[in-house]
């Protein structure tokens, strides 16, 4: 973790888990840092890097964010300490997938929503994913850490509704379902789809 992530995250991480009544679930499956690792989740709100984040005790995972976010002082630099990197979204993402691989490169977490956009109050099993964490996955071998959201509904509910992290085991790169005369686009979807069913099932098996 950087040095102003650890402050946030002393100053805030316990708010928000208040807040929000986060209870991380299998806690164990958290990895150690020190190699490189893609965060996936289920996504239902802006709200999600922040809980995942607070529920985590080791890792920093670096979540993209809205170039444009980083031309606000102070927003601006609450992001950078938050460790968040710029992306594009009305132009191309290249910039951004190149970052995300040089922080993989460099042995860190990078966190990824496969859906792309939120939905809330939608069981993620009935929503489509982009193959944009294959492609990331199999340009840098990095293993998978799934992890379910899974407030009651889908929803988010301050103070009234638990919110339930829930994270899976690490997923490593050499188990996902590729050989190696599969095309790139076959690859990025067998990898991403692979993930996000993990996603899905701790959400289905997991019953407070």
């Amino acid at each position: 973790m950087s040095k102003g992530y650890k402050i946030l995250h002393f100053l805030l991480a316990w708010i928000f888990r208040a807040v929000y009544r986060v209870k991380v679930i299998f806690p164990e499956n958290e990895p150690d840092p020190g190699k490189a690792y893609i965060m996936c989740a289920n996504h239902l709100s802006a709200m999600d890097p922040i809980l995942i984040c607070a529920g985590l005790k080791k890792l920093q995972p670096r979540y993209m964010a809205k170039d444009s976010l980083f031309k606000v002082p102070v927003i601006s630099s609450l992001i950078k300490a938050f460790g968040a990197y710029p992306v594009n979204r009305s132009g191309s993402a290249l910039s951004a997938i190149k970052k995300s691989m040089e922080i993989l490169g460099n042995n860190d977490c990078i966190g990824i929503f496969p859906q792309g956009h939120r939905h809330p109050g939608i069981s993620p099993r009935d929503t489509e994913v982009k193959n944009g964490v294959g492609m990331i996955c199999a340009k840098t071998g990095s293993d998978l850490i799934p992890i379910c959201i899974k407030p009651k509904n889908y929803k988010y509910m301050l103070f009234f509704r638990k919110t339930y992290i829930i994270i899976g085991k690490p997923i490593s790169y050499n188990e996902l379902p590729i050989t190696e005369d599969m095309s790139s686009s076959d690859k990025n979807k067998a990898i991403t789809e692979y993930v996000f069913d993990k996603i899905c099932s701790l959400g289905e098996n997991y019953e407070a």
